[in-house]
């Protein structure tokens, strides 16, 4: 079997994980050869025990924090770079050959291509659920990209089907992975909360595309108690919408910021009611690790809901956008939903288990070897 090099972002943390899946399963130490290891307020991701090469970095070229203007700088800063990093990529696979490459996202599945590498690739969710239908440049080459790979994987058969519009290339479904050891065990150690308290909590990204702001709004039409907190986590933010949003805070409401996986798991083993209600979603491993941590969880309906086990999906609260009054009713429903008790024991959880997802990606690349 090649060596596995990863081509991603190192604030990548869905690469990062896989990357550290991959540790325990390859039989071939893996690399990780990236552009960005801490920029735009993520931190580093890598120990001093992972195996990493450089491309030309861009951290020190991009803001110090998310922005809608500085999302369009990053943006065009990897484009002008892009012959640059094929240019370092080609040079690192002459250098170090017998290699394959995971490309994660789908600039770096461009980079692969056009340096006429052997790699496997995973695209994230808006890049093709959204940009494919923006963009026929970015439609177009994505397809040629994507054609080229020896396989390409995704989260979610919405994904699957999009990328089979473009390309005619049928992918891999394989879930971003859930350590399922960690979060029994941080909610085993958190069984002190035999209540949880009454707190609503937004836990994806900090952006327009997250639609936070539609929370503080049904908020104001609660009838019995305006004043129940919300708690914002957030893995980044856009700073614009970020700064909208804290202007909507009261003195009871808590921005946490990005939280240690560690903290973010303890965090879903405390309150009534968590909402991820994005425009557009594919696979959430956050609404995941929410569940499995016995939390109740309010979504818009994706196409990921009715792929769910039973059992998971009775922990989950539709919302209907258009209902002004939709924060006041999933608080209701969630009220009744944790007084059921929960056990994910009884769930089958192969499909979101994070070693035997990647698992299943080392016995496909097998076949090529």
């Amino acid at each position: 079997m090649k060596r596995i090099v990863f081509v991603c972002s190192a604030r990548d943390f869905h690469a990062i994980d896989w990357y550290k899946s991959a540790k325990k399963i390859c039989k071939v130490n893996p690399y990780i050869l990236t552009d960005s290891k801490s920029s735009e307020g993520f931190k580093n991701l890598l120990n001093k025990k992972d195996i990493v090469f450089n491309l030309f970095l861009i951290d020190k070229l991009l803001f110090k924090r998310m922005s809608r203007i500085g999302n369009i700088w990053r943006n065009l800063i990897k484009l002008i770079l892009l012959p640059l990093q094929v240019y370092l990529l080609k040079r690192f696979n002459k250098k170090y050959p017998n290699n394959l490459y995971y490309a994660h996202t789908m600039y770096f599945i461009w980079a692969c291509h056009f340096a006429g590498l052997e790699f496997i690739g995973t695209p994230q969710g808006s890049e093709i659920l959204v940009r494919t239908f923006k963009s026929m440049p970015y439609k177009y080459l994505s397809s040629i990209a994507i054609k080229s790979a020896l396989f390409i994987t995704c989260d979610s058969k919405k994904m699957a089907e999009r990328i089979f519009q473009i390309s005619k290339i049928k992918p891999l479904i394989i879930q971003n992975g859930i350590d399922i050891k960690l979060v029994n065990k941080i909610t085993k150690s958190n069984k002190k909360f035999f209540k949880r308290k009454k707190a609503i909590v937004s836990f994806r990204g900090l952006s327009p595309l997250y639609r936070t702001a539609e929370i503080f709004k049904s908020r104001e039409f609660l009838k019995d108690d305006k004043k129940i907190p919300i708690h914002l986590i957030y893995p980044f933010s856009d700073k614009d919408y970020r700064n909208e949003i804290i202007s909507n805070l009261k003195p009871f409401d808590k921005d946490l910021g990005k939280l240690s996986q560690i903290r973010l798991l303890e965090e879903f083993n405390k309150y009534i009611l968590y909402i991820s209600i994005p425009s557009s979603d594919s696979s959430p491993r956050s609404v995941y690790e929410c569940i499995l941590s016995g939390g109740i969880v309010g979504i818009t309906e994706e196409d990921y809901y009715k792929d769910l086990p039973k059992e998971l999906q009775e922990r989950i609260i539709l919302i209907n956008l258009n209902n002004k009054r939709w924060l006041e009713e999933a608080i209701n429903k969630a009220n009744l939903l944790n007084k059921k008790p929960f056990n994910p024991k009884n769930v089958n959880l192969d499909q979101f288990d994070q070693l035997k997802s990647f698992k299943t990606i080392y016995k496909k690349l097998n076949k090529f070897y």
